[in-house]
């Protein structure tokens, strides 16, 4: 076996997935794979043994804690300059090992591809999600911390650069979100492939589909920076003036640091040009957010203010966020109306489906603009 790059898997109960993933690592090169097992009560352990035989390595979590530490636990077992992640439901392509095995080679820290979003009942492919131009973009890569444009980050890492990084073993979702930001902050160098390498499972029980969950761990990975650090770096990078305030704008809503978010929002509301994917001027995105900002403070006249300049009937968002801030204004036959209408356009909106049904109880506020680009979300 090649002693160059591991591939790496972590699961619990993946039997039902287990040798699709198995089968591709076997086909992906003569690599060996490292299977951390979280106390997975099904037939994981012993089906990915069949498939792979000697090239198998299995470890066993101490406990089980969740996706964090499975991959943490993985970091310490891999004895290979590189690895590569491949999660217990998803394939690799057989072409992947050797680009990501070149592209670390040639000195990079992390490297993420294009990736294939396929059915996993039916093993149908359902588009590909490509990484967004503006991240391949000089600086773009920094946009990271206005929110996660990458599709899939499971990709390839130089081992002593992620060991150093570590994972958070308290994170039981978005902790490969986490990694990357961490890493970014710590200095690791990315490459972004062309081509597709990966295939990656839809289905309705994934742990990434718990969006509450989700936004909460990612919520956390922002808050473990600085201001004042993301501040620095961004200024550091060749960012586009426009994405630069735009994202210490959010990133500053998000620690309700609320003289540099004014600040920024000033600057990206005199700003003309505008920021992709969104298609959206400086003045509306800042308009978006001021928005956002005037709910957290407590004042749904000014958010009204703010989101009626907005509003065009078309923006699922805005209709949303419309509609909070007037239930917060006591006028909950509109806030309803708005919800409704904001459904009509996009029947599965989540934001506004749990306003509807749970009656102003824990209002749910769509804080940043709905994406403009191929991602998990859009299935």
């Amino acid at each position: 076996m090649s002693r160059e790059l591991t591939i790496a898997i972590v699961a619990k109960d993946a039997a039902s997935t287990i040798e699709r993933a198995a089968r591709s690592a076997l086909a992906c090169g003569d690599y060996p794979v490292l299977l951390v097992d979280d106390h997975s009560g099904d037939e994981t352990v012993n089906l990915a043994q069949d498939i792979l035989c000697g090239r198998l390595t299995v470890v066993r979590t101490t406990e089980a804690l969740g996706v964090g530490n499975a991959r943490q636990t993985a970091l310490e077992h891999i004895d290979t300059p590189f690895g590569m992640w491949l999660d217990a439901d998803d394939e690799l392509l057989p072409h992947r090992g050797h680009t990501m095995l070149d592209a670390l080679k040639a000195g990079a820290d992390l490297v993420v591809d294009p990736v294939m979003l396929f059915d996993s009942a039916s093993g149908k492919d359902m588009g590909l999600l490509n990484i967004p131009d503006f991240i391949r973009a000089p600086g773009g890569i920094w946009r990271s911390f206005e929110r996660n444009w990458i599709p899939m980050l499971a990709g390839g890492f130089r081992t002593d650069l992620a060991s150093r990084v570590g994972i958070d073993r308290r994170f039981r979702a978005a902790e490969d979100y986490d990694f990357l930001l961490r890493a970014l902050m710590a200095g690791a160098r990315m490459h972004i492939l062309d081509d597709c390498g990966y295939r990656y499972a839809h289905s309705p029980a994934s742990l990434s589909r718990n969006l509450d969950v989700s936004v909460a761990f990612t919520e956390q990975a922002l808050m473990k920076h600085t201001l004042a650090q993301v501040i620095d770096r961004l200024e550091e990078s060749s960012m586009p003036a426009t994405a630069r305030h735009y994202t210490l704008a959010a990133f500053a809503l998000r620690q309700q640091n609320w003289p540099t978010f004014d600040e920024q929002v000033t600057a990206l509301a005199r700003d003309d040009g505008t920021l992709p994917p969104y298609g959206r001027t400086g003045a509306w995105l800042a308009g978006f957010l001021s928005a956002t900002a005037a709910l957290d403070r407590g004042q749904p006249r000014s958010a009204m203010h703010h989101l009626e300049l907005l509003n065009d009937n078309r923006s699922t968002d805005i209709l949303n966020n419309l509609g909070v801030a007037k239930w917060q204004m006591g006028d909950q036959d509109d806030a309803r109306a708005a919800w409704q209408a904001a459904l009509k356009l996009m029947p599965a909106y989540y934001d506004a489906q749990r306003n509807l049904e749970a009656g102003g109880d824990a209002l749910r506020l769509t804080r940043f603009p709905l994406r403009r680009a191929a991602s998990r979300s859009s299935y």
